[in-house]
């Protein structure tokens, strides 16, 4: 048996016609409403006019079919009238009595009823029934949303049970997972299949088909001549892809620290989990001298960032250390186990420290102390009221605001070769570092790199479009006051949901950048954390 049959049956209420509405209303007795001043005695008409005031984008046909569903309740019309405008103006079009419905079935599985989920659950059922050409039950849509918050993630989830005729929403999650890791639903079924459902196995043995794959094309196209410093997967299609081990965002130790992080209230707290992250660092870096150099490149810092009118906010110190400039030198030996290793140079600012741990995401004292300080910038980015938007052209060139294109940041940088058929149209993935980017895109182009100077990297562009003036994760960081330069920065979170609108590969790097479009996610709390990890970006 699919999905679709579980639980209830579709929805499908008549609508009561016109002439029995209205006789219906006229039989309605006078109801009498408990009003902050006293009780008063209110007729159908009144009932009316106070709902049609709370709810003026209906009309009086409308307004009279919800207080007749709602049995002359005003607060529960008037929550059907605002479910019915929501999924309006979401292109969704329903029956008054499907959303009494949806009220009706969140009840019934003992949740509060709050008009935002319902208006979810409904788009997800009308969204996948239209996907399907079949009817989708209700019971169906909630328990997709179970386990998929967002709603186009819902749906998805519902159409790939429909698809593949999948018994259960389990099922259908961990096809759903294995897809947003690049692979074809059709493959990422067989292969669930093979295993009988294992997932670590069923990635495991699409990655061995791809590797294949991979090889045999490699082979295949091996003679075909390169100049080594600037194939690219566009130019020469034997660069092979890069393989790059899949894990999940649910799986990092860093969603473990985060969860169990305690907010820096002050400004002390930063500061004392800087000096541990810089001086952990250099230690791990196998340099001799990592307390002296960790003291004096934290004792820069300090000076150049700290301000004593700051020291009760430390969302700003945070962000004050992560936009210096200043450098740390050192030098470290290359097998850090060893003393008799190569020395090599230790060249970093600490935006690029902490990134590192990040990303490298091995629990213990050093990630605790990057988390912590991330948290303490989410202070600051983690909110719903930007210092300033990319609002586009139009906007004054002097304003904070003025941008390349509305809705849209850029960003320039390497990548690694071969790591951009991972990023696949429609794939959904979490970020694993702090994200900045600009406003304009010849800022972005300075950071773009040389393709004749790297033997491992590409360049690369990345642009970022945004909904307009809706993500929680994201701020700008202002000259002066959040940072301590003079480049503008719109600072992504680590664990921005991002998915992959297109990837171009440049047929020439030497003139063209790689061009990686992605859209961010409005709230990263709505995504699921079964995303896999973004090698780079």
């Amino acid at each position: 048996m699919s999905l679709f049959h579980v639980g209830v049956a579709p929805i499908a209420f008549k609508r009561p016609n016109g002439s029995r509405l209205r006789s219906r209303m006229k039989a309605v007795p006078k109801v009498k409403l408990g009003l902050s001043d006293s009780p008063l005695t209110h007729t159908k008409e009144t009932l009316e006019l106070k709902l049609k005031q709370r709810s003026p984008m209906s009309d009086a046909s409308t307004v009279c079919e919800a207080l007749l569903l709602a049995g002359m309740d005003l607060d529960k019309a008037a929550a059907y009238l605002q479910v019915d405008t929501n999924l309006r103006l979401a292109g969704v079009s329903l029956r008054l009595s499907d959303i009494s419905e949806g009220f009706h079935h969140l009840a019934a599985a003992g949740l509060e009823a709050h008009t935002t989920d319902v208006v979810k659950l409904l788009q997800v059922q009308f969204k996948a029934a239209r996907l399907c050409s079949k009817p989708v039950s209700l019971a169906a849509a909630m328990e997709a949303l179970c386990r998929e918050p967002a709603v186009d993630e819902a749906v998805s989830l519902l159409q790939l049970a429909f698809h593949h005729n999948l018994s259960s929403a389990d099922d259908a999650l961990k096809l759903l997972r294995v897809v947003r890791m690049g692979f074809e639903d059709a493959k990422a079924c067989r292969a669930l299949s093979e295993v009988e459902g294992d997932f670590e196995r069923a990635v495991e043995l699409l990655n061995a088909q791809q590797a294949q794959q991979a090889s045999i094309s490699f082979t295949k196209s091996s003679d075909t001549p390169a100049a080594p410093d600037l194939r690219t997967e566009a130019s020469d299609p034997s660069v092979p892809p890069l393989h790059v081990p899949e894990k999940l965002f649910s799986d990092s130790a860093y969603l473990r620290s985060y969860k169990k992080c305690a907010v820096p209230t002050q400004g002390y707290e930063v500061l004392g989990n800087a000096h541990k992250l810089i001086v952990g660092y250099l230690k791990d870096k196998g340099v001799e001298e990592y307390q002296r150099l960790g003291d004096e490149f934290f004792n820069r810092l300090q000076s150049k960032c700290v301000d004593p009118k700051n020291l009760s906010s430390p969302g700003t110190i945070a962000t004050r250390f992560w936009s210096s400039s200043s450098v740390l030198q050192a030098e470290a030996r290359a097998d850090s186990n060893s003393d008799d290793g190569d020395i090599v140079p230790v060249e970093t600012e600490f935006c690029s420290l902490l990134n590192t741990v990040l990303r490298a995401d091995v629990p213990g004292p050093l990630l605790d102390c990057a988390v912590a300080i991330t948290c303490a910038i989410n202070l600051y980015c983690v909110w719903n009221d930007q210092t300033a938007w990319p609002l586009g052209p139009f906007e004054p060139s002097s304003s904070d605001c003025h941008s390349d294109e509305a809705n849209t940041t850029y960003r320039g940088g390497g990548l690694r070769r071969g790591l951009l058929r991972w990023f696949i149209p429609g794939k959904k993935f979490r970020t694993n570092m702090f994200v900045a980017s600009s406003f304009k895109k010849r800022i972005a182009d300075k950071f773009v790199i040389d393709a004749s100077k790297s033997t491992r990297q590409d360049p690369v562009l990345w642009v970022f479009k945004f909904e307009q003036r809706n993500c929680m994760h994201v701020n700008f960081l202002r000259k002066g006051i959040e940072t301590t330069h003079s480049e503008h920065e719109f600072l992504l979170t680590p664990g921005t949901a991002l998915t992959v609108v297109s990837a171009i590969a440049s047929t020439n790097v030497a003139a063209t950048p790689h061009t990686i479009t992605l859209r961010v996610a409005p709230d990263n709390k709505k995504e699921s954390d079964m995303l896999p990890l973004s090698p780079w970006c």
